[in-house]
């Protein structure tokens, strides 16, 4: 197991396993295109927090609470390839990549 930086300064760590893993917890969405009817399609929703349990569990039932679409907290293998960085808009203009502009982002709802 290796430790691994992420956060703004490097501040947190997380465990790399030897083959490159490591353990996140992750908010899974069950599809409602086909309620009651199989096969049933699932999609990682989210990733949750590292250090913060209860409020993955909040966000979790939270998310149960707003909608009729059943979401499950579980936790999955992420495979990482190096330090993770956090990106910003002035690192992508030191780059000579241009941000996004607000029209362009994914819709994550």
């Amino acid at each position: 197991m290796k430790k691994i930086k992420y956060g703004i300064f490097g501040l947190g760590e997380v465990e790399r396993d030897d083959n490159g893993y490591i353990e996140v917890p992750v908010i899974i969405q069950e599809s409602g295109l086909y309620v009651g009817v199989p096969p049933k399609e699932l999609r990682i929703r989210t990733v949750g927090f590292h250090d913060e349990p209860d409020f993955n569990k909040q966000y979790c039932a939270k998310l149960n609470r707003n909608t009729d679409l059943p979401f499950y907290l579980t936790k999955a293998k992420i495979k990482v390839f190096g330090e993770m960085k956090k990106y910003t808009d002035e690192d992508l203009i030191a780059e000579g990549i241009e941000p996004l502009k607000e029209s362009q982002e994914g819709d994550d709802e």
